[in-house]
């Protein structure tokens, strides 16, 4: 604190200098601007601190590794902490809007409790050590969606980091649980085939792999895999895409040559616009089915799709003539920026654009316009009207411009030492989600608490911005 009589409004007590601790994704230094939005203490280990704020990342601080308080004035550099948690699909955004809006403890401090803004919530467990918790790198997010050739049945590179995980096998009556996850896969695949009630057939997968997914064997867990994919991606909610991609990864996990988990990984690729890598799958796809001929279909929509990528960032529609384009970016449309989603462009089947949907806009734009005056005045309709025009173009800001713009708030030096920064950069292992929750009825609102309920913490309530809607999820 200040003492008695000064003029100047200094702090002393500073625990955690975060000014420059933000990261845009996962391989970049931490050094933006950092805005503390929440934080919480451990209840069973009180020195356990949990601090979110305007990035993607929590971060877990041991406060008995701390340095010694500091003063506001003095400027220092982000302490290292215990833990980073981030789902892998939030981790190499890059959104400046993408922020946590509040971070929880459980009542055990076993788990830990994210909510973000225009996203869902997510539960992560806290000890890594132990095995309980599933952690990756930089690296392992490249090799989610990258396409491993197989040689000899075995695949050229590790697969990544054991992302997805199950517990143990319970005990009792495997006959029977194994004839309900029949049953329930059986309600999923014809929700698919019918192409109606995809929510109902994504939970009965949830139940089969979330509950049963230790007792059944590798074949069933395949299915039920490729399924819930196939569902996910039919139904587009926000990152069901990314969900549909988990999926596919762990499905060719059991079996590389299934050429199910091929096709959807190439169609949830198509729907990020990742027509490259979409393509690499198509292909195995169709070498692994060569007479089946949706995949036959698949693989010439991807061709189709790149050609006009390519044709747009060349500056050339498909049949080949010249068009020109500002500055090189991709013109939008209204709508365009409106209704953008990101990875789920298209309209949901279970009702119309969310404003969350609305919100997940947040690449930088320009604006163009032209204004013209007519010369034919003696003959306006109204006389204190004057007529004339407006073009507007409104195009992304390229890469290139934003590099040499930097970031506003951004603690470091210009761009010309960024490259040299994060080839030094050793990124940090962060702790992936253990379970994504949805909301029902808040879907149109932005998620601003999410906390444990009860001593054993196996429900939580959630409130959003607008509507003030809340709602209790079994976990």
């Amino acid at each position: 604190m200040p003492s008695a009589g000064s003029t100047h409004q200094e702090c002393r007590n500073v625990l955690l200098d975060l000014r420059c601790g933000a990261k845009k994704s996962l391989a970049d230094p931490p050094k933006q601007t950092f805005a503390l939005k929440s934080c919480d203490i451990s209840s069973t280990r009180p020195h356990l601190l949990l601090v979110g704020g305007s990035d993607a990342f929590a971060r877990l601080y041991d406060r008995r590794m701390l340095p010694p308080l500091t003063s506001c004035r003095k400027r220092t550099a982000p302490p290292p902490c215990v833990n980073y948690f981030c789902p892998m699909h939030l981790s190499d955004r890059g959104r400046a809007s993408m922020h946590l809006t509040h971070v929880a403890f459980s009542p055990d401090g076993e788990e830990v409790l994210l909510s973000y803004s225009g996203e869902h919530v997510y539960l992560m467990n806290v000890n890594h050590a132990s095995g309980s918790a599933v952690q990756y790198t930089s690296g392992d997010v490249s090799k989610l969606t990258s396409f491993t050739p197989i040689l000899n049945g075995v695949e050229q590179h590790q697969p990544a980091s054991k992302i997805f995980t199950n517990g143990v096998p319970k005990r009792g009556n495997i006959t029977a649980r194994l004839a309900k996850c029949r049953k329930l896969i059986e309600i999923a695949d014809k929700s698919l085939e019918e192409g109606t009630e995809y929510f109902y057939g994504i939970e009965a997968c949830n139940e089969v792999l979330d509950g049963y997914g230790c007792d059944i064997g590798p074949t069933l867990k395949h299915d039920c895999l490729c399924i819930r994919a196939a569902l996910l991606l039919k139904r587009k909610w926000k990152n069901d895409v990314h969900m549909a991609i988990r999926d596919c990864y762990n499905a060719r996990r059991i079996d590389r040559s299934s050429f199910r988990a091929h096709y959807y990984m190439s169609e949830a690729l198509s729907q990020l616009a990742k027509h490259k890598e979409a393509l690499d799958f198509a292909t195995a796809a169709q070498s692994l089915a060569p007479s089946n001929s949706e995949v036959a279909e698949r693989l010439e929509h991807v061709k189709r799709d790149l050609a006009a990528a390519e044709s747009e960032r060349n500056g050339k529609p498909n049949d080949g003539a010249p068009r020109s384009e500002p500055r090189g970016g991709k013109v939008l449309s209204l709508s365009d920026i409106l209704y953008r989603s990101e990875g789920n462009s298209d309209a949901s089947q279970d009702g119309p654009r969310s404003e969350r949907e609305d919100s997940d806009y947040d690449e930088e734009v320009e604006v163009d316009f032209e204004t013209s005056i007519s010369g034919d005045e003696e003959h306006d309709v109204e006389p204190n009207i004057l007529q004339g025009s407006l073009n507007l173009r409104i195009h992304r800001r390229s890469d290139s411009a934003r590099e040499v713009g930097g970031s506003n708030g951004s603690c470091g030096s210009p761009s010309s030492s960024s490259q040299n920064e994060r080839l030094l950069y050793q990124p940090e292992e962060v702790i992936d989600m253990k379970q994504r929750y949805v909301g029902h009825c808040n879907v149109g609102t932005d998620i601003k608490q999410a906390s444990f309920l009860g001593q054993r913490g196996t429900c939580f309530w959630c409130c959003s911005s607008l509507h003030k809607d809340t709602m209790q999820v079994e976990s």
